[in-house]
């Protein structure tokens, strides 16, 4: 296998593809929620959930004012709908005067959560608590969640949370460069 070396600039779309999750915030004067691939979960014990956010978008100025955050896992079924609700990166411009909540208000649920809309019929959905932003230099703002509220579709998870089901999750492998996990397999642990 041939290999090059390329522009250090590059070195994200090693880490691709990413899972797209919805990313949802309410504040006093604004609600929102776009699709972000920088999602990572910090620490397991306690639970604490990393979502990094471009510095440049309003969103950010939403999430600092806001006490939390949801995440939505979108299906590949919700593709469409994801790529719209990134109205910042997408281009899209909607298809009225009244915002993307209220244009795409069947698909989104405003009451699931105190802190932030959250996707209707998803494989699944978490509430957060904002613990801690990151101060970077860098040109995205890190948002730290500890989780206070979860649901799963039961169709694809257990009691546990593990799948029963192959599930299609959106995945950006770069700008509009989209795809989604086509296989499941499992392996064996060693003894």
């Amino acid at each position: 296998m041939a290999k090059s070396l390329r522009p250090l600039s590059y070195s994200h779309r090693l880490l691709s593809p990413r899972v797209a999750y919805l990313i949802g915030a309410r504040s006093a004067t604004a609600s929102n929620i776009i699709p972000i691939s920088n999602v990572t979960s910090i620490s397991t014990d306690p639970e604490l959930i990393g979502v990094g956010v471009y510095r440049e978008w309003s969103f950010v100025d939403v999430l600092r004012a806001s006490s939390g955050f949801t995440i939505s896992l979108p299906s590949v079924e919700q593709l469409d709908l994801t790529w719209k609700l990134g109205a910042s990166y997408s281009h899209y411009r909607g298809n009225g005067s009244g915002g993307k909540l209220q244009e795409f208000e069947a698909e989104l649920d405003q009451t699931w959560s105190d802190v932030g809309p959250v996707l209707r019929d998803c494989i699944g959905r978490l509430e957060c608590t904002i613990a801690d932003v990151l101060p970077t230099t860098g040109d995205h703002v890190w948002f730290i969640g500890s989780p206070v509220k979860l649901e799963l579709d039961e169709s694809i998870f257990d009691d546990s949370g593990m799948p029963k089901t192959e599930f299609q999750p959106v995945m950006q492998v770069i700008g509009n460069w989209m795809t989604t996990a086509s296989h499941f397999m499992t392996v064996d642990y060693f003894r």
